[in-house]
């Protein structure tokens, strides 16, 4: 609807509705409005926020469900506010049928462990068995097969996968230095890849890829900012 409004002309007035910038033209005014074709809306309710310049100034610091927008529906800037990550991160533990739970908790001798609860029937299976250090940041893989976690009985933060068909531990990345974290891992759509936050070579955390088998490790951050815990 809005694409017809393109070069809208009457006998007093002229809309060009472009992607970029809203130009209004009246005769014998000239130009009256000269503003980005922006709009905010809210999400949740469909209100309409603000648009024009005063939308594009809101880019950056649109807070909780307020959305800003073009003409053709694309967003000018990322998810808003922190609704949708929590859910995520809430997700992250369950499997994909949510039946089961990852959780962690501590043994009989106090060591921070992985644990499975049947959600239904509350009872915990244990899952690792570690003799020292923790473990920590379990997350369910997309298949229900395995489930990705960080342990530290090695010195070191590291991550490992759990395969619940074979009942094996696979250590996934490899360090020795007690003061490089690698940590909040996180699955690939298709199960093939874990993202996770490192310090390692870098004075601040970065976003790391590497694939389920413990290969092409990789920084995709890259940057000078402080990125963590994706999801």
């Amino acid at each position: 609807m809005l694409s017809s409004l393109k070069k809208l002309v009457t006998d007093s007035m002229a809309i060009d509705l472009g992607t970029a910038t809203t130009l209004i033209a009246v005769r014998g005014r000239g130009v009256v409005v000269d503003e980005p074709s922006l709009v905010a809306i809210n999400e949740r309710t469909e209100e309409i926020i603000a648009f024009g310049q005063d939308a594009a100034d809101m880019r950056g610091r649109e807070g909780r469900d307020i959305a800003v927008m073009r003409p053709d529906g694309a967003l000018t800037q990322g998810l808003t506010g922190d609704e949708y990550y929590k859910f995520a991160l809430a997700r992250e533990p369950y499997s994909p049928d949510l039946r089961y739970r990852a959780v962690v908790a501590p043994d009989d001798r106090e060591i921070l462990q992985i644990w499975i609860q049947d959600e239904s029937a509350g009872t915990l299976r244990l899952v690792t068995h570690l003799s020292r250090g923790i473990a920590y940041d379990p997350v369910w893989s997309p298949d229900g097969g395995k489930i990705a976690y960080v342990s530290r009985e090695t010195g070191s933060d590291e991550i490992y996968i759990y395969d619940l068909g074979s009942d094996a531990h696979t250590q996934i990345t490899r360090g020795g230095n007690p003061f490089i974290y690698k940590q909040r891992p996180t699955w690939s759509p298709d199960g093939s890849h874990l993202a996770f936050k490192s310090n390692d070579g870098t004075p601040n955390f970065q976003i790391w890829l590497v694939r389920a088998d413990g290969s092409e490790l990789q920084n995709l951050s890259h940057s000078a900012s402080n990125d963590t815990d994706p999801v």
